[in-house]
């Protein structure tokens, strides 16, 4: 009998042990350069465990700042922080390992491993194909305005700006639909820019 209980508090023990949730540190570092027009931040995380978003911090930053948080590796959090009164929103995701966040004058930019190099390099095909349409545009209106513009530049970057627009569509589908942080970032951030096939489509 004594053999027996001993046997129930090493399984009890044991199976205690599987159950509890291991979590994993996760360093925020931030800086910010003299001339970013940053007088206070305030850090969010959004909890999909307990379907709430917690404050990390909120107060003035000089030149740095450093935030230890825990995440389950598993499930990586939504994560976001907006600069003084400022309401937008930057976000990134919040998982092991570090997270380098440097605000300078007209740019924030975000990087570590993981998942947030993904949602990095996703955010600068966005900008890159941006511009491109943009100087389309620039050049559209600059002819159209002197009277310059003839059908075939009209046609050919009518043919331009839709290939890239529909790139656009692609990349964004493609991403959300991975299903993770990043994934919901992303959706969160260019709703706006989704068109109504590709709402369909990551809805399903």
């Amino acid at each position: 009998m004594k053999h027996l209980w001993i046997y129930i508090l090493l399984l009890a023990s044991v199976v205690s042990s599987c159950d509890k949730r291991r979590v994993y540190p996760c360093e925020i570092s931030i800086s910010v350069s003299k001339d970013a027009p940053c007088d206070s931040l305030s850090v969010y995380c959004y909890e999909s465990d307990y379907n709430r978003t917690r404050l990390l911090y909120n107060g003035v930053v000089k030149d740095s700042l450093k935030l230890m948080e825990y995440t389950n590796t598993m499930v990586p959090d939504v994560a976001y922080f907006c600069i003084g009164s400022d309401t937008v929103c930057h976000y990134f995701v919040l998982e092991p390992g570090r997270v380098d966040i440097q605000l300078l004058k007209d740019w924030v930019l975000i990087t570590s491993g993981g998942t947030n190099r993904h949602l990095f390099e996703f955010r600068k095909k966005i900008r890159s194909i941006d511009k491109q349409r943009e100087l389309i545009d620039s050049l559209y209106r600059k002819h159209a305005g002197d009277s310059t513009l003839t059908f075939a530049q009209e046609q050919r970057w009518f043919k331009r700006d839709s290939v890239m627009s529909d790139s656009l569509q692609r990349l964004f589908k493609a991403f959300v639909n991975r299903g993770d942080a990043a994934a919901a970032i992303v959706r969160e951030q260019y709703a706006k820019r989704l068109s109504l096939a590709t709402w369909k489509d990551v809805s399903k």
